[in-house]
């Protein structure tokens, strides 16, 4: 289950929320956004205003950068729908979702 809620997902995408004929596959990249935010964390990810179990020490309340990180990847999902892209020069941003999410990141062994 999502975390952001589709309108929220349509407006960073720039999209009019009447705008339906996506939602499927808006909400499998938001679903797979949150997903490499929490493998990326090593963390698994609670809703604003939600109580960590205490089955889950390591849990995080989501802030409002890591909101922000899953938003930046799901717009580079939804903007490029392939693998490859062929005659285009790509840089990465220097305050992209990685940058956004370090600070909340466990010690994974890595």
């Amino acid at each position: 289950m999502s975390l952001i809620d589709l309108a929220l997902a349509k407006r960073h995408l720039r999209l009019d929320v009447d705008f339906v004929e996506e939602d499927e596959i808006i909400g499998l990249y938001l679903a797979a956004a949150q997903d490499a935010a929490e493998q990326f964390l090593g963390r698994k990810l609670y809703a604003e205003g939600a109580v960590l179990p205490a089955d889950d020490p390591n849990g995080l309340v989501m802030p409002a950068s890591v909101k922000a990180a899953i938003l930046l990847t799901l717009g580079h999902l939804y903007g490029n729908r392939e693998d490859v892209v062929i005659g285009t020069i790509a840089t990465d941003m220097p305050n992209g979702a990685q940058a956004l999410l370090w600070p909340y990141r466990t010690d994974i062994g890595v």
